[in-house]
């Protein structure tokens, strides 16, 4: 499991530096701005989930890889809840069940939404297909122009090449247990 010390600012500069790119490149690759990849890369702004997932898209860069480059080989089976690779924290965390893309095939994700946390304001897009069952709580999920509030008990099936974004519209954590072939995070 990932050090709540991680440095994501000083492991994004490190990461942009050894792609040869600056910061204002990066910025323009990821159509972010300029002024949104100092900050996070002096930590004084934590990116959404969307946008470091931009960042790390441009650096060919998987989630796993950015938090743990040392990831198990598809040899373990059985891993307990602190063996999970930490991918995303704060409001939204992501933890992820095994070594995932680059090693797995799929991606098997335990992931905490807190009231009002979301994936970001832009919305995801990928090529792959996901799915998931909320756990407990609720969550709006919006895929393309459909969007419903899944509640404990329900789930999720779509292609992820279809815009989309996740957020807890409700007054406690949503927990949900999620699948994504080919890995994304």
């Amino acid at each position: 499991m990932i050090n709540s010390d991680f440095d994501v600012g000083q492991t994004l500069r490190l990461k942009r530096e050894q792609a040869g790119l600056s910061q204002r490149q990066l910025a323009e690759l990821a159509e972010l701005t300029h002024a949104t990849v100092a900050n996070v890369e002096n930590n004084r702004t934590a990116p959404s989930v969307a946008t470091l997932a931009r960042l790390l898209d441009v650096l060919k860069l998987t989630f796993s890889e950015f938090f743990a480059p040392d990831l198990p080989s598809m040899e373990k089976i059985f891993y307990r809840r602190s063996d999970f690779v930490q991918l995303a924290a704060g409001a939204c965390e992501i933890m992820q069940v095994g070594p995932g893309r680059g090693i797995a095939r799929l991606q098997v994700l335990r992931t905490r939404y807190k009231p009002g946390a979301e994936t970001g304001p832009e919305m995801l897009k990928h090529e792959a297909e996901e799915g998931g069952v909320v756990i407990s709580g609720e969550i709006e999920l919006t895929v393309g122009d459909r969007t419903e509030i899944l509640k404990a008990g329900d789930g999720y099936l779509f292609r992820s090449n279809q815009p989309h974004r996740f957020r807890n519209v409700g007054n406690t954590d949503c927990v949900m247990v999620a699948a994504c072939t080919p890995p994304y995070l």
